[in-house]
């Protein structure tokens, strides 16, 4: 089974905090950068973030801060603030970042970091993939009926019941 990749963008005002993460992400085979940016505006004129799985953004920027940017935007994407005051912690975790990351980040604690987030995104993907297999939606059986032959679709089953030697199936719509 091929292990799925997380697709990052890292934005940051400071070109080596962004070199360092960029290192970080190219040194481990389940990420790959898909851009960076040096401020939240370039990321806004961007539609990038729509690939993207995962986003390292430092909250101190010139212009809207990374704490700013998170608030405001519609469709939540997983996040790790990355800044140098441990202040900004609360105020992240009370937004849903899934981990934060303190200047200067070493790389073991970026490894646990992302150990973490591809915990849970496995975990996310085995869950849809539960769902989808306990769905009745695309399932159905085929019965005879006299001369005809009927598809029944699962979910349109409210019950069974015997009756002699037949078996009658309830549906919303014809009982069988």
């Amino acid at each position: 089974m091929t292990k799925r990749v997380i697709n990052c963008i890292v934005v940051d005002d400071e070109q080596h905090a962004r070199d360092l993460l960029n290192l970080y992400i190219s040194n481990d085979s389940r990420l790959k950068c898909i851009n960076t940016f040096s401020t939240v505006s370039e990321l806004e004129q961007s539609e990038i973030i729509e690939q993207a799985d995962l986003l390292f953004i430092d909250v101190e920027m010139p212009g809207k801060t990374g704490l700013e940017y998170l608030q405001e935007i519609k469709n939540p994407i997983k996040a790790v603030l990355t800044t140098a005051y441990k202040d900004y912690a609360i105020d992240g975790f009370n937004l849903n970042i899934v981990d934060f990351l303190l200047k200067p980040i070493f790389e073991e604690r970026f490894k646990l970091c992302i150990d973490k987030i591809y915990s849970a995104i496995e975990i996310e993907r085995k869950a849809k993939k539960y769902d989808t297999a306990q769905s009745f939606d695309n399932e159905y059986i085929l019965l005879k009926s006299g001369y005809d032959k009927l598809k029944i679709w699962l979910k349109d089953i409210i019950y069974i019941s015997a009756e002699d030697e037949y078996v009658r199936i309830h549906t919303g719509k014809k009982n069988t």
